[in-house]
């Protein structure tokens, strides 16, 4: 019998169900083991989630582009309940969005995937870029192209060479990743997406957090970074406008 999402959301709620009544009794062991099942649930409802958007995209003239648009599915997750002190006093499922995957769902659509290793090969680029901003010394990053986790298509195209630590041949490289991209083509087959100075300022600032130990910049791994580039990609196909977020002045 083929799964849906609504018996996979039955099974879910029965799931937090006994969570709620193992918390009420004290028994973290009974609480631990319906957790993970629920975990395997929700993994399995994202999973059915996706394909179901993916089976909707296949009739689309641009699904590539469509994805990009919508740029988010619904997921469920469950979260805990507190009280006003902050103690657990039960669980729920909770709708959240999840952002498209575009390397899986290029492979899910058979559409190209070449562009991963350019991809890659970017997000290396731009590792260094940080090393050099953070004045590390010259032996310390000659070492990256070298030790740096990429597949060897995307290594073979990094040992080409292409030093982007100014904004311009940042610009100039994430605009090469956009067009080998399936994204839109004039008449004429040429790519219609540009890229600006601010779409290298999202990606710069949004590209790296705090390291583990002190003084350490921590870069961006693959699944985070493909997703900067979607968001650039949104930007992009909405004409949409950057923004920052921050603590501001409650009003009364």
């Amino acid at each position: 019998m083929e799964r849906t999402l609504a018996t996979v959301k039955t099974e879910m709620e029965a799931e937090i169900t006994s969570m709620r009544k193992a918390q009420s009794d004290g028994d973290l062991k009974a609480l631990n083991n319906a957790e993970s099942k629920l975990k395997k649930l929700e993994k399995e409802y994202a999973g059915i989630a996706v394909n179901a958007e993916y089976d909707k995209l296949k009739d689309s003239e641009s699904p590539f582009i469509d994805a990009i648009k919508q740029r988010t599915y619904p997921i469920l997750r469950h979260v805990a309940e507190t009280d006003d002190d902050g103690a657990i006093i039960g669980y729920k499922l909770v709708e959240k969005a999840r952002q498209f995957d575009p390397l899986d769902l290029c492979r899910a659509l058979g559409i190209d995937t070449d562009w991963q290793y350019d991809a890659e090969c970017l997000n290396m680029q731009f590792t260094i870029r940080t090393a050099k901003e953070l004045g590390l010394p010259k032996a310390e990053i000659d070492k990256i192209p070298v030790s740096y986790a990429m597949q060897k298509k995307a290594r073979e195209i990094a040992s080409k060479g292409g030093d982007i630590t100014s904004n311009s041949k940042c610009k100039e490289a994430l605009q090469n990743l956009i067009d080998a991209m399936p994204t839109p083509v004039d008449d004429n087959g040429n790519k219609t997406l540009k890229v600006n100075s601010y779409d290298v300022g999202y990606l710069n600032e949004c590209y790296c957090k705090k390291g583990k130990s002190a003084l350490a910049v921590g870069t961006a791994k693959k699944g985070f970074f493909m997703g900067l580039i979607c968001d650039i990609l949104y930007r992009l196909v909405t004409n949409g406008k950057y923004s920052v977020e921050y603590k501001a002045i409650k009003s009364k």
